[in-house]
This record gives structure tokens, sequence and C-alpha cells, in this order.
């Protein structure tokens, strides 16, 4: 198999396309959603989950099996049916059109794979294994999610506003700007993160700019 490129799609409003309504089916369809993607399901049957979603208007159900026309305006397409012929031909007729798409099974493939994920707002942490054991990536994923709390999510949360803060008082000089980003992202500071010190951090901060700017 190939040296894959980790990349981060911007799925926002990309009409995505999932075939097959079952457990693994969902987890797609859900994932595309927490990427605010528009996603079309396509199953003659669904799980209550997926029919939940449905009844809410957050996807588009084609109750029936799948059809080459299903991938017109598609941005991507995960085949994710119980049967390994069916995902072929949908990843046959996605690679016709130049779509972004994987099938679940060894057999069909794909040009790009779906990693396991951690999220903690806007940072987000993926493993693959190259599609040699997912067992292995979610045991991975487990020991990530142990490592890094929601207290990670507010950090960033923090970061952008003193981004923002350092870029107004700094804007010409970027060998001070690296310099306060030294003080403030590093590992004692995360360290003050997990034991949730923001008092401490804030203080570090506002010492930083207030000497910075003398």
């Amino acid at each position: 198999m190939a040296i894959l490129y980790p990349v981060f799609l911007n799925l926002s409003n990309k009409r995505c396309l999932v075939a097959g309504g079952g457990l693994v089916g969902e987890r797609k369809v859900l994932g595309l959603l927490e990427a605010e993607a528009q996603v079309v399901l396509v199953s003659p049957d669904m799980t209550q989950g997926l029919r939940d979603l449905f009844e809410k208007g957050q996807i588009v159900w084609i109750a029936r099996k799948f059809l080459p026309v299903d991938l017109i305006d598609c941005f991507l397409a995960i085949a994710a049916t119980n049967y390994p012929h069916v995902n072929v031909e949908i990843v046959s007729e996605a690679k016709k059109r130049g779509l972004l798409f994987c099938g679940v099974d060894s057999d069909s493939q794909g040009n790009f794979l779906v990693p396991s994920v951690v999220r903690r707002g806007d940072l987000q942490l993926a493993i693959s294994t190259g599609g040699a054991s997912p067992a292995y990536s979610r045991l991975i994923r487990e020991d990530l999610e142990q490592m890094f709390g929601e207290e990670h999510a507010l950090f960033l949360v923090h970061l952008k506003k003193w981004r923002k803060q350092v870029m107004k008082q700094f804007p010409d000089d970027r060998e001070r700007r690296r310099k306060i980003w030294q003080t403030i992202v590093n590992r004692e500071v995360l360290a003050l993160v997990a034991a949730g010190h923001w008092d401490q951090i804030e203080e570090r901060v506002s010492a930083c700019l207030s000497l910075s700017s003398a």
C-alpha cells in the first residue's frame, strides 16, 4: 500500500454519500455530521440511530440499494454496506467520477482512510495504521483520550485570544512573538493546564506581554 499523506478536510456544506445503514455506516455518518457535511445515506434499511438523525432532518435518506446516479454532485463517498461486491462497485463508480472514496473492507479499498480520532475542541488527534488494524488504532485512541482531557480544548480557546493580542501588540516583530510563544506554550504550561491552574497561566501570559512591551 502507498504511503498516505495525512490531511484534514473541510467538509462544511459538502455533499457526502454513505452507502450502508448498519453500525459502521452510522459511525461514518456521525463523523461526517461532526464536520458539518451534507450527508446522504443510501440503504434499504438503517439503524435506529440513523433513523433518529433522518427524522430530525440531519441527513437525507435514499431508501433503496445504491445506484451510480447517487454520486452526482457528491464530494466524497463511503462504501459501508455488508456486501463486499457492492462496496467494490461504489468505489469503482466514485473513482470514475474523480471523487474521494473509501471502502470499509479490504477488497473495496479507496483513495483515503478514515482515521480513529480524538477531539478536544479545535484539537484533533488522528490515528491510522494504514488499514492494518482498526483495533490497534482504537487502543491508541483510548490512551490519547486519557492523556488529553477537555482542558486542552479550553487551552486552545485561550490561545486564540492570546494570539490576537500578541499579533496586535507586535505585528512586525516576529522574533519577539516567537519568544512569547516559547514562554506561553511549553510542557510546564501544559502541566498547569492539566492541573487546572488557569490563574497561574494567566499571570504568566500577562507578565510575558508586559515585559515584552517594555
